[in-house]
């Protein structure tokens, strides 16, 4: 059997952040704004707040990305597969969501 990984539980806390967040911005809409100072404000810093999910997420999988070496000989087939697995895939989703 495989090597078992030790998971690093700081990643772990930063996915679980992330994922709050995401629920946060879908459910933002639901907040109550009854024209209070108070509701405004928690409704602002909310919005201001929750988007950060995005760069979380970027941020983490541009690290787990970079983890492994990878020397100036294989750096066009690392763009390749990530332009293959990424790029083409987001292409295609785009034009049938359009």
């Amino acid at each position: 059997m495989g090597e078992q990984i030790q998971r690093d539980y700081r990643y772990e806390l930063i996915r679980i952040i992330a994922v709050f967040c995401v629920i946060g911005v879908h459910e933002l809409y639901l907040y109550p704004l009854d024209g209070t100072l108070l509701r405004e404000v928690n409704y602002t810093l909310l919005s201001i707040l929750f988007p950060c999910c995005n760069a979380l997420f970027f941020m983490m999988s541009g690290r787990f990305a970079l983890t492994k070496k990878v020397d100036d000989a294989h750096l066009g087939e690392f763009y390749f597969k990530k332009f293959v697995y990424l790029l083409i895939p987001l292409f295609v989703y785009s034009v049938i969501y359009a």
